[in-house]
């Protein structure tokens, strides 16, 4: 059995919940994200509203239970995104709502940090898991913001996942002892064979594989065929069941 624990759920198909269930994905979250161009708080609220009353139920239908966490991404900070971080700790409490995510940096706004910070005191108060987004460009010296503000938050590191990360940025995020985030989602982010060797070389110590899948060419059975990889390389099932359900499933507190 498997969790995937970062997906897109309103921009895929019931098929492909369909076909992630058969090959054994029993769980997955949904994180709110960048779909359109998120102008205002509205658009969020009204994406919000689909992934807690829709996605859950279709995915359901199809064999898969599914969580959601909501959040401001960095890509998409609408014009009024200080009156949407106020509705978001009451919103946080809707049932299946698991985290907070995907937030993070992208080096494109200013007010990125703030929306950020805003987001790890609200984790921090509520004791909630928190995802944060890191980008395909300068990654390492967003990882490095990324740990300053997690520190500065005084947020337990049991409750943030720095996602996103390759093979490169695995010694910082690993002595931090926050949890890391491998997407497998090539070309723009790791493949199968990426994400297996990652994990033979590390070890799964807080480690949670995820498709990531969204809009842009993605493998809904990203996380069995990874999963599979790793048998193949000998690594230990305990290994295995680590990386792909159980660090998910301590995270999320499911």
């Amino acid at each position: 059995m498997y969790f995937d624990a970062h997906i897109h759920a309103d921009v895929r198909s019931y098929e492909d919940f369909e076909a992630m269930a058969q090959a054994g994905v029993e769980k997955a979250v949904t994180c709110a994200h960048d779909v359109y161009r998120m102008t205002t708080s509205q658009v969020y609220l009204d994406h919000y509203d689909r992934l807690v009353r829709i996605e859950t139920k279709l995915a359901a239908r199809a064999g898969i239970e599914l969580y959601v966490a909501l959040g401001v991404h960095p890509s998409a900070i609408p014009e009024d995104a200080d009156f949407l971080l106020e509705q978001l700790p009451e919103l946080l409490k809707e049932d299946k709502v698991v985290a907070i995510g995907e937030t993070g940096l992208e080096l494109k706004d200013e007010r990125e940090p703030m929306v950020l910070k805003k987001q790890l005191e609200m984790a921090k108060e509520l004791g909630m898991p928190i995802i944060i987004h890191t980008p395909k460009k300068e990654k390492g010296k967003v990882v490095e913001e990324i740990l300053k503000l997690v520190d500065k938050s005084g947020i337990k590191l049991g409750g943030v996942m720095i996602d996103h990360l390759r093979g490169e940025n695995m010694k910082i995020a690993m002595d931090s002892g926050v949890y890391i985030g491998l997407s497998i989602q090539p070309p723009s982010k790791l493949s199968v064979d990426e994400v297996a060797g990652i994990v033979e070389k590390h070890g799964s110590n807080k480690v949670i594989i995820s498709s990531d899948m969204s809009s842009i060419p993605s493998d809904p059975l990203a996380l069995p065929r990874c999963a599979l990889k790793l048998r193949s390389l000998g690594v230990p099932e305990a290994e295995v069941c680590r990386a792909t359900y159980e660090n998910a499933a301590k995270f999320f507190k499911l």
